[in-house]
């Protein structure tokens, strides 16, 4: 399974085209996720996450976000998710996709096979009305 990443600078339509998704999917269909604060190490990142989850969204992903530590979660084969939320016993679901949203891709996210072909870019180009 692939990631998609949407790159482009600020105001170029990236986290509206990710609610247009959602819309077309369905709310409890799609789980957004700020990439500021995600960090596969909090054991409880997908928390938020249920059964219905078709679609993981991560926002606002910074230039120094490491898409690295999700290579686990993209890989062939993997077609499940465990989820472990405060409090209540783990569930393992079916495995989402993965939205990424950021401005800018560090450039180590594409060296070596094993990355690239984890990860479908989409660049949204900065266009000003005249």
């Amino acid at each position: 399974m692939k990631a998609t990443i949407f790159e482009g600078a600020n105001g170029t339509g990236k986290t509206r085209t990710a609610f247009i998704i959602e819309t077309i999917l369905g709310k409890d269909k799609v789980c957004w996720l700020n990439g500021k604060e995600a960090s596969v190490r909090n054991k409880f990142l997908f928390d938020q996450v249920t059964e219905k989850t078709e679609l993981i969204i991560i926002d606002d992903c910074p230039k120094d976000f490491i898409y690295e530590k999700f290579m686990g979660y993209l890989g062939e084969g993997y077609h499940e998710l465990w989820i472990e939320k405060r409090g209540l016993v783990p569930i393992i679901i079916n495995a989402p996709k993965f939205l990424f949203i950021t401005d800018k891709i560090p450039q180590r996210l594409f060296i070596g096979v094993s990355n690239t072909h984890r990860y479908d870019v989409v660049k949204f180009p900065l266009y000003k009305l005249q």
